[in-house]
Formats: C-alpha cells, structure tokens, sequence
C-alpha cells in the first residue's frame, strides 16, 4: 500500500519566533562557509519531514538534512566559483529578496521596536476584557439617513422607539454581544466608554453607518485557572497587535505623505494587455472553469517578457525621485508574488495590475529608507540573504549540468532491448522512447550529482562537529511554513531543500587522499 503524506501550510508573522533563537555554534564548516546552529534548527524545524513521527528517526533525519544542507554549500561555493553568482538571474533574485528583508527589517525597527505596553494601558485592557458589552444598533447605507436618525435622538426622539420603527430591529430580538477585542479600536473606545442608556455618535463602517446603544454590561466569568490563562495570553496578543497597528497606521500616514512617483501609462497598458492574453490563452488550454482561479507563474512571465521584446522590458517603467524602475525590474518582483484572477474581465486584471504597481511602488520606497539606515548589513539580513543565495546558486549550477546531461540513440536502444517486455502493452513508440529516455538522464543526472559532490568536499573541505548534532533537540514536521513579511509580502520561510544525501557514504568510505 502507499503511503502518503498531507504537508499542512502555517504562516509566521514578523513577529513569530520560530524555531527559538539559539547561540551561533557553528555546527559544519563547507569550504569557507559555515551552517551556524541556528541556520540549521531553523531548515530542520521549518521544512517538512517525510519521515517525521517515525519512531527512532529523529538522529538519521538530522543527518541527513546536515548533509542536505552541506551539499547545497558545496555546489553553491562551486557555482561562485565558475562566475554564477553573476548570472541576471541570481542578481535580480538576491536583489529582490535583499529587498524584502531589508524592508521587514525596517518593519522591525520602526514598528516593533516603538511598542510599549503600558502598566496603564494593560489595566485598561484586562478591565475591558473581564466586560461584556450587550448594546442595540441603528443602522443605514447612507450618511445622510444616519446623521437624520443621530439629530432626532439629539433632540426628543427615543432610540428604542426609532428602533422599533425599523428593519434592523429583526436582527435584534437580543441584543448584540460585544466583547473585547472584536471591534475596531476606535470603535470599541466609544463603546466602553459608555454608560449605560447612552448612545454613540454615526460610526463609518464597510457596508454603512451604525448608531451603538449600551443596554447593559454582562461579566466576562471565568471558570478555571486554564480559562484565566488563555484569556490572559489572549488579552496580551490583542493589546500588542492593536497598538502595534496604531504605530503603523502613523508611520504609513507620516511616510507616504509626500512621494511623488510617475508610472508610464502606455507601457502599463501593454503589460496589462499581455498579462490579459497569457490568463485568456491559460484559461482556454487548461480548461480552467469559471470562478476557479487563473494563476500567472514564472513560467507565464518568461512567456509575457519574450513577448514584450528587450525594448520594452529595458524601458523606464517607474520613476521615483531620483530612482529609476525598468519594466524588467518590475516583474522580477512581479513573479515573486501570487497573482491570480476567476474570472477574464479585462478592467478588473488591470484593476487589479494597478493595485500590485501600487503596491510595488511602496515596497520600493520602504526597501530605498531601509538601505538608507544601513539595515542591509545587518547580521539577520546578511544571515538570512547567504542562506537564500546558497540555495540558488546551487540549483543554478544543478540546472546547468542537467541540460549538458544527453541519452545517445544506441544508449537507448539497449536500455529499450532489455525492458521490451515491460512495454509490450504500449503501441506508441514515441511514448516509450521519452519515458526511457527521461528515466536513463535522471539516473545519469543522480550520479553526476554523487560523484561531484564527493569532488566537491575534497575540494573544498567538509567538517562536521557531530557531538553538537547529536546534542540538539529537534521539533519534526510535516508542516510548510510560510513567512509574513514587514509591510506585506510572504516567502517561504526557509528554502525548500531537496533531501540528497547518498553522496556521503561513499564520500566516507573512500581511500584517504594522498597530499
């Protein structure tokens, strides 16, 4: 029977801490770089296991992420070597994800960093927490109607009588609980600062205006020591979040109050024009339903910016004070974020389009006042930018002896002699012959990749401080982690590494090498 594995997704917000931050042991030494014990918990702990849960696995799985791991060092320190790192693919990715993490670190200082929680404003929070508020509402879609209905309790007018006259007041048959933490904040400080029989004034909400009257204060009753607990931790999250809001909702007001920035209208429009072609034509060729989502991936952005020329794609798309954006830079960042749409409407993509130029537009500035403060050398940016720049400088060199990887004709032909009798079934030739054909290059590639890493740690060196290996504490699992980044955007929060370690034993058992 086969077995199979579900990988659940969590998303970690800049604030999340996880795994634990620990000391910086380094725990392997690859050439002149090092896998520092934090880099490794964090891969182990943020990548899933297939073998996670399996009695007795734990000590093999962390060898054989460490080696994972070492590997990708080796081919990276290799792919410098042979002038990758040069390459505009690998510059434009590590300056996309430079700044990404620039910005969170800006999002870490400026925000973060400015949060205090009051003695005051704690006391304040738990006294609202242990209330429940029971409070009627009028309501109207228009302002008009609600300051109308605001101006006749102002002046004679009962609210349950003006209430009673109403549509909303089927809603109401009991009244509406509010506790603390669900409203927003400046709502909620008018509500608790009621007494009870008072109303607020008109309150703007998404779908209309609401006029809220406190009825009457119900107790927030707890029933054991578990349940004070978890409303305590409860009480701490909501008061961080909401203050952390309020110094963002500042800093963004403040920020973006004077830019100026000139986006090219009419190469907006043909980008949007061949963003509308690639969805229609993947829609058409998928059978992609509607209502169900059309997503544009790399793969449809390669398509996009052949088409669009060099010309295009190297023109000035974006013009910020003194920076300057070509539509190429754009949509490397582009590719980086999840676009998609359910439906092939053309002004709403290009509704859509103009949202995520915004959106750039933003990140750009806060990226540009983050490199301005130097945040780009921080130890946690440059960590986390080594760790990513590995990852694809490796896969880079990877990819580059796959494509110089060929199956002869007389290679497959005898590879086909031999397993005629498990293809007898098939009639299309063509088929078999591909399907050979891919099997001999991948085991040709799996071998390649054994025999270079084996020449690879001789070259430049392996050490591994296997006591220290063995003395971590490991968490498994089978869960992706994504990472919520400062001022918006999601990573993975590690690099998916793929698991390779047969290259090791041999590498072990290999005759020592003669200086």
């Amino acid at each position: 029977m086969q077995k199979s594995i579900i990988f659940l997704i969590l998303l970690l917000s800049p604030v999340t801490t996880l795994p634990q931050i620990v000391g910086e042991e380094v725990i392997a030494k690859v050439g002149n770089d090092e896998i520092t014990e934090q880099e490794f918990l964090a891969r182990y702990e943020l990548t899933p296991q297939v073998s996670a849960g399996i009695k007795g696995m734990e000590e093999a799985l962390k060898n054989e992420v460490l080696y994972s791991i070492i590997l990708e060092k080796l081919w990276a320190l290799e792919a410098n070597e042979l002038g990758l790192g040069t390459s505009d693919l690998i510059k434009y990715t590590y300056k996309v994800y430079e700044e990404m993490y620039v910005r969170d670190a800006l999002y870490k200082e400026e925000i973060l960093g400015k949060v205090n929680l009051s003695d005051e404003y704690l006391t304040e929070a738990f006294r609202r927490n242990s209330q429940i508020l029971q409070v009627n509402y009028l309501f109207s879609s228009t302002q008009n109607e609600i300051d109308l209905l605001y101006n006749q309790l102002n002046k004679t007018a009962s609210f349950d009588s003006l209430l009673a006259l109403r549509p909303e007041s089927a809603l109401q048959t009991e009244p509406y609980y509010v506790g603390y933490g669900q409203m927003d904040k400046e709502v909620e400080d008018m509500l608790y600062r009621l007494n009870i029989g008072q109303y607020t004034k008109p309150v703007e909400a998404p779908n209309g205006w609401y006029i809220f009257k406190l009825m009457k204060i119900g107790q927030n009753i707890l029933m054991n020591p578990e349940q004070a607990d978890a409303e305590h931790k409860k009480v701490l999250k909501i008061t961080r979040t909401t203050v952390t809001d309020s110094i963002y909702k500042g800093f963004y007001e403040q920020f973006f109050s004077d830019i100026n920035a000139e986006t090219n209208g009419a190469l907006f429009q043909q980008f949007g024009e061949e963003v509308i072609k690639s969805l229609f034509d993947k829609k058409q060729n998928e059978n992609i339903p509607d209502g169900k989502d059309i997503f544009l991936k790399p793969d449809d952005l390669y398509g996009i910016e052949n088409d669009l020329g060099a010309e295009s794609l190297n023109a000035l798309f974006i013009e910020l004070d003194d920076q300057q954006v070509t539509l190429k830079e754009f949509i490397q960042y582009f590719a980086f974020e999840s676009f998609a749409v359910d439906t092939i409407d053309n002004n709403m993509i290009m509704n859509k389009l103009n949202l995520r130029v915004k959106k750039y537009i933003e990140h750009k500035l806060l990226s540009r006042e983050g490199y301005h403060r130097g945040l780009q050398f921080s130890a946690d940016v440059q960590q986390q930018l080594n760790m990513w720049r590995s990852y694809y400088l490796s896969n880079a060199l990877r990819n580059r002896m796959l494509d110089n990887i060929h199956v002869t004709d007389d290679e497959l032909l005898i590879i086909f002699q031999s397993k005629k009798k498990e293809f007898a079934s098939i009639s299309d030739s063509v088929e078999v012959m591909e399907k050979l054909k891919f099997e001999l290059k991948q085991k040709k590639f799996n071998k390649l990749i054994t025999d270079k890493t084996i020449e690879l740690a001789n070259k430049y060196s392996v050490e591994i401080d296997q006591e220290l290996l063995e003395s971590l504490e490991v968490t498994n699992t089978t869960t992706v982690f994504y990472r919520y980044l400062g001022f918006g955007g999601r990573i993975l929060a590690v690099p998916m590494t793929i698991p390779n370690y047969n290259w090791v034993q041999p590498w072990l058992e290999q005759e020592p090498l003669i200086p």
